[in-house]
């Protein structure tokens, strides 16, 4: 964006103008596209035994990566998704879903991709914000697998999904 923004300002050769304006555009179609990183927040001593697989549907592909694992945030390639499905889990035992189409570009607000997992009494919750922090989040109790699968409507759903660990690139 910065030489973008230098070429703009300097250029000096014939059809200056016009490169200049084709330049300004593409930097600012580019910079919109930019897809936010998952941010995970929550206390400290549950996040150490979270771990949290990203499926991601996009153009023509399907992956699943894992984005949070020992308490550690790990940086993924969600550039150009079309549709998202998190899998959580908690010690491998407790387990929650949720799938939402990818709608960061077509709404207004700063996008923010934040996960947050904490307790509220004895159950374990997770929420899920898409936008900014006064956005309304997107949000479960984690349930043993029995109770969990039993709920879905699709019982398809792998195990493998919520508890392997999914190179990123």
């Amino acid at each position: 964006m910065r030489i973008a923004i230098k070429f703009f300002k300097t250029a000096k050769f014939p059809l200056a103008k016009t490169a200049k304006v084709l330049i300004a555009i593409i930097a600012f179609a580019s910079c919109k596209s930019i897809e936010p990183a998952f941010n995970i927040k929550g206390d400290r001593e549950l996040l150490k035994d979270v771990k949290i697989n990203v499926e991601m549907l996009k153009d023509d592909t399907s992956t699943i990566e894992t984005t949070f694992f020992k308490g550690k945030i790990i940086n993924i390639d969600n550039q150009n998704t079309l549709r998202y499905a998190l899998y959580v889990s908690y010690k491998d035992s407790v387990f929650y879903k949720l799938s939402f189409d990818n709608l960061h570009h077509e709404v207004k607000g700063e996008p923010i991709n934040e996960i947050i997992v904490n307790k509220q009494g004895e159950a374990l919750m997770v929420w899920y914000k898409p936008l900014e922090k006064g956005s309304i989040p997107a949000g479960n109790i984690l349930m043993p697998w029995s109770i969990f699968i039993a709920g879905l409507a699709d019982k398809a759903i792998a195990k493998d999904k919520f508890i392997n660990f999914y190179r990123t690139r």
